[in-house]
């Protein structure tokens, strides 16, 4: 299991990427210095900011996984948490735990929110298909006509890749128009 970050945005210059799933969770130390779940992001105030980012067209990177969206949690980590209306915890059987499910992707406007799904799903095929050490750290979905400020990413969960390796990277993707970000990504093996 992943350990849980502390911050779901990294901001590289104009350039926002968003890791999805659990790196939604919002923690905070707690008593005793034990890190609890403070929220799920966004948080009002990141709604705006993050309409306010996509409204003006800047650009959003958006960092998927194939992990399930279900956070195992013990019940004093998550108590006083705010959680919004559709994030619901269940009790495991033993009761020692809450697991909760985080809606993907949840937080777009409904057609990104689509295109981040297909994405999510065309990657997870691609995974069923080839071995991991063939395929790249990340799966990127191309730029379409209709949102190019916006792209998706798949963690395919070979490599760690660190804050300012997905700096680079998005950097990357969305350079000048004509350059590199254009470029598609590393072609997946189709022949033995």
């Amino acid at each position: 299991m992943r350990t849980l970050t502390c911050d779901p945005v990294l901001h590289c210059d104009d350039i926002m990427v968003v890791f999805e799933g659990k790196d939604r969770l919002i923690l905070h130390r707690g008593e005793g210095e034990q890190w609890r779940v403070r929220a799920l992001w966004p948080e009002p105030a990141d709604v705006r900011a993050l309409h306010a980012h996509l409204g003006g067209g800047r650009p959003l990177l958006v960092v998927l996984d194939g992990e399930p969206p279900v956070v195992p949690l013990l019940p004093e980590e998550c108590a006083g948490a705010a959680w919004g209306p559709d994030l619901t915890g269940v009790s495991t059987d033993d009761g020692e735990l809450v697991e909760f499910r985080i809606p993907r992707l949840d937080w777009l406007p409904a057609a990104l929110r689509s295109r981040g799904l297909d994405h999510l799903q065309e990657c997870e095929r691609l995974l069923a298909r080839y071995p991991h050490p063939l395929l790249p750290p990340l799966l990127v979905s191309p730029p379409r006509s209709d949102a190019p400020h916006v792209r998706f990413a798949y963690r395919t969960g070979g490599a760690a890749i660190s804050a300012s390796q997905m700096a680079k990277a998005a950097s990357y993707l969305f350079g000048d128009p004509e350059g590199p970000a254009d470029t598609p990504c590393p072609p997946v093996p189709t022949h033995r």
